[in-house]
């Protein structure tokens, strides 16, 4: 910058106090100044300069690049727990409805009006949606984990 290559003053003072009973004056006062001056740095300081800015915008850069991955995160994480909630309400749908199917065949069954394998493909039907149920529950909770983490109030 300019500021590098204009001439510098430096001016300084003080008192000294010597404590000789031989001398008149036993207080003696200095004063100094002193120039520096670089009228050619061979463009050091322009280089510095224009170092400091691209360094400045590079920050800048990577600081708006870092927030957008933070709010697409976020934003992901946000979308995927909704989802799994409305799978919730979905997957318990598909396990009463399997239970009360897992009933009505049961009773056709005890009935004779089915036989025994319709029964066992109702309860693997009720089997599967039971389990349909909980990974919707276990992916709610997975989902909720990773949305307060992309937030940063949980881990």
């Amino acid at each position: 910058s300019n500021a590098e290559r204009r001439p510098k003053i430096v001016a300084m003072g003080g008192n000294t106090y010597l404590q000789n009973s031989y001398l008149k004056d036993e207080s003696v006062w200095s004063g100094t100044i002193g120039l520096s001056w670089t009228p050619i740095d061979g463009g050091k300081s322009r280089a510095q300069a224009r170092t400091a800015i691209q360094n400045a915008a590079a920050s800048t850069r990577m600081y708006n690049e870092t927030r957008s991955l933070i709010q697409l995160q976020v934003r992901s994480s946000w979308i995927a727990e909704n989802e799994t909630r409305s799978r919730i309400a979905v997957a318990e749908l598909g396990k009463s409805q399997s239970d009360e199917n897992l009933r009505v065949v049961t009773r056709q069954f005890q009935e004779g009006l089915v036989n025994h394998t319709e029964v066992l493909d109702a309860q693997t039907l009720q089997t599967a949606a039971a389990m349909n149920y909980c990974n919707a529950i276990y992916d709610a909770i997975l989902a909720t984990y990773r949305l307060r983490r992309a937030v940063g109030t949980g881990y």
